[in-house]
């Protein structure tokens, strides 16, 4: 994710924002930290070993998921891919 541009099509191609969305720099730089947590630990896991417990903080860190909305009266709402992967998780 080199531009916030590039993590605006991102999160558009995955339904998880609009357009319209406006991506700060702290965004996109939780959004790099957050990829290079999941590589992390997926390579881990990948080679047998455990993540590294800042790498699972990082990744269950904040708030739940949430869509931005496709209107300004469209309430904020749990992304129903993050609902399925809870409900099959849990």
């Amino acid at each position: 994710m080199p531009t916030p541009d590039r993590l605006r099509a991102w999160l558009v191609a995955n339904e998880l924002g609009s357009a319209e969305m406006p991506i700060s720099d702290a965004l996109l730089r939780d959004a790099r930290e957050l990829r290079e947590a999941i590589h992390r630990a997926g390579t881990a896991v990948a080679a047998d070993d455990v993540p590294d417990p800042a790498d699972e903080a990082c990744s269950t860190a904040g708030p739940p998921v949430r869509r931005w909305p496709s209107s300004p009266s469209t309430p904020w709402r749990r992304s129903a891919r993050t609902t399925r992967t809870a409900r099959a998780t849990a």
